[in-house]
């Protein structure tokens, strides 16, 4: 390589370093296996993972066949990054997803190949189809396209809306506030001082027992015990987000947008939950979305959009509102004082309850499903 910067000469003290400060998970390649095409430091490598059996390490950088993947996964590395074997071999590809996890490096909507040198024409949503047309095992199917999915999904796109954030309010007097901390059950508790924009930071799960079992349980008191949060920038990739909560050494962050305000919260569990699926339940029948005998939705409207397209296996347009209520009212361009209906793309929806300027619930139906439904009623 004509450019190299050397930081450290051992990879094994650089990877002692890191471990001890708290990283979760290494993300090592071999440059040069990466140019040659082949493994070239995997002894140095694989003297990582021996010492620390118990970390998640991922490996990029050479690995163009079966046999250097499965090298490194039966040797201690969790994961395996490729690029030019997922253009090149893509029925290498299919193979190793049978039998290991792995990761597809891509950039600006492309595979990247070659080192990083080369940049393929092939785009991760064209690895995608290829996969979906293999036989690969569904779950991890499922998982690859959650990993592809972090390149172009924001925060924005799974976090808890501001007006749902539910937390402690300092202010109150003591017995309000211990009263909502026993019917409070979040693992992090937003704390703030009369509106979340003015948040403290957030208890956990382990500090609130702290706290109760404290003798001078005071909002001062409280306050000791919370967690600082941390700011993140609107829009922030989910990919460039996971690796914030990693060297942050945190699992939840407060979406600011340009002027400092707060849109929302965002969790390592809900990036998580993009590649490997819900992690509570993947149920269609959780009370938000509620199958109606006529083949119709009933649809909390603080529903996210992505999480409905998901779990229905619908298209409804994700560009822009974020949420079924923000989608219906970007239609109407009103917010309504009755019930309204609206057709957007393939899809009639019907406000059924409004209250306090918000849209509680719709009623959603596929428009091509009822046309087939009709056209088998006249024959």
């Amino acid at each position: 390589m004509d450019e190299v910067s050397v930081f450290s000469d051992d990879p094994l003290q650089t990877s002692r370093i890191w471990f001890s400060q708290g990283a979760e998970l290494l993300h090592i390649v071999d440059l040069d296996g990466a140019v040659a095409g082949r493994p070239i430091n995997d002894k140095s490598i694989l003297s990582i993972a021996k010492e620390f059996p118990d970390k998640r390490i991922q490996v990029g950088g050479g690995i163009r066949d079966f046999s250097s993947g499965a090298y490194y996964i039966e040797n201690g590395i969790s994961r395996v990054i490729i690029g030019t074997a997922a253009v090149k071999d893509p029925e290498m590809l299919k193979e190793f997803c049978n039998e290991y996890p792995l990761g597809v490096d891509s950039l600006n909507g492309y595979v990247k190949t070659d080192g990083w040198i080369q940049s393929s024409k092939l785009k991760p949503e064209e690895l995608r189809t290829l996969l979906q047309t293999s036989r690969v095992p569904k779950r991890q199917e499922n998982m690859l396209m959650g990993i592809f999915d972090m390149e172009f999904l924001s925060v924005n796109d799974v976090m808890v809306p501001k007006n749902e954030i539910i937390g402690i309010d300092l202010n109150d007097d003591i017995e309000t506030i211990l009263k909502e901390l026993q019917n409070i059950d979040y693992t992090y508790i937003p704390c703030f001082e009369d509106s979340i924009d003015n948040i403290l930071g957030f208890l956990t799960i382990n500090k609130k027992a702290d706290f109760l079992a404290r003798k001078d349980l005071t909002a001062k008191a409280l306050k000791s015990e919370l967690q600082e949060p941390l700011f993140v920038p609107e829009n922030t990739s989910l990919s460039k987000q996971l690796a914030n909560f990693q060297s942050a050494n945190k699992r939840v962050g407060l979406i600011v947008d340009e002027y400092g305000d707060i849109e929302g919260i965002i969790t390592l569990r809900a990036i998580l939950e993009v590649i490997v699926g819900e992690i509570t339940s993947d149920s269609i029948d959780r009370m938000d979305i509620m199958p109606q005998a006529d083949g119709s939705f009933m649809i909390e409207g603080n529903a996210m959009i992505r999480e409905i397209n998901q779990r229905l296996n619908w298209e409804l347009p994700t560009e822009g509102p974020k949420t079924l209520s923000g989608l219906i009212l970007e239609n109407v361009q009103t917010i309504p004082e009755t019930n309204v209906g609206v057709v957007v793309g393939d899809y009639r929806i019907e406000t059924i309850l409004i209250k306090d300027n918000v849209i509680k619930i719709a009623k959603i139906e596929k428009i091509d499903t009822l046309e087939e439904e009709e056209e088998e009623e006249k024959e």
